[in-house]
């Protein structure tokens, strides 16, 4: 192998991973901030018009020509209706996902593509989830954040379970939610799964009335 060759491939390991999406039809990033039990993640949505499988494959490859770690097919995640893939970067500690599922009715599939960056996780205090919460999610905007996640227990558990600890952050009941004196508090259910298990929604938004910071 000769001198160039080899700095061609250190070059290529040095710079930054990119998405590079073979036969895209569609490619964006997701706007904002998402959070994952306090650690940060870039996400972005995209169409190719290679099978899931395909896709799989080809990051599979992008991966180990990057030389990152990719765990064994028992501990990567199982998600049902589409191909899953992980793999840690060693030299940042970024967590790279690509979540592969067939297109509905048509060929191709669909893709997400998400970053997390683990060493940038949060010490901030998180929002409470109820105890025993499953896939908890977290996300915070201009004026908001919410926590989401699913979890065994009926609508009136979690709000007692609510009721105990929002006013330790300094929330109080008010009207359906709770409310501070700079925010306002708000849960949301979905129907229970096939699994017994109900989708929980904490939003947290700031009030239109609240004094603002000084600029």
């Amino acid at each position: 192998m000769n001198a160039l060759l080899v700095a061609l491939l250190l070059r290529q390991a040095a710079a930054p991973f990119t998405w590079d999406v073979p036969e895209a039809m569609s490619f964006y990033d997701v706007a904002g901030q998402t959070q994952a039990l306090g650690i940060p993640q870039r996400l972005s949505v995209a169409v190719t018009r290679l099978s899931a499988a395909e896709a799989v494959a080809h990051y599979a490859r992008e991966f180990e020509r990057r030389a990152m770690y990719i765990p064994p097919p028992v501990d990567q995640v199982r998600v049902q209706g589409a191909l899953q893939l992980s793999a840690v970067d060693p030299a940042t500690g970024d967590v790279y996902m690509v979540l592969a599922q067939p297109r509905a009715g048509g060929a191709g599939a669909k893709l997400l593509l998400s970053v997390a960056s683990v060493r940038q996780r949060s010490k901030d205090q998180t929002l409470p989830a109820y105890p025993g919460a499953k896939t908890v999610l977290s996300s915070s905007g201009e004026g908001s954040r919410s926590i989401t996640y699913a979890v065994a227990a009926s609508p009136a558990e979690v709000r007692a379970f609510y009721a105990d600890q929002l006013p330790r952050l300094g929330f109080s009941p008010h009207g359906e939610g709770f409310a501070s004196p700079t925010e306002t508090a708000r849960l949301l259910f979905a129907a229970p799964d096939g699994q017994g298990r109900v989708t929980v929604v904490l939003r947290i938004e700031r009030r239109a009335d609240a004094p603002r910071p000084p600029e």
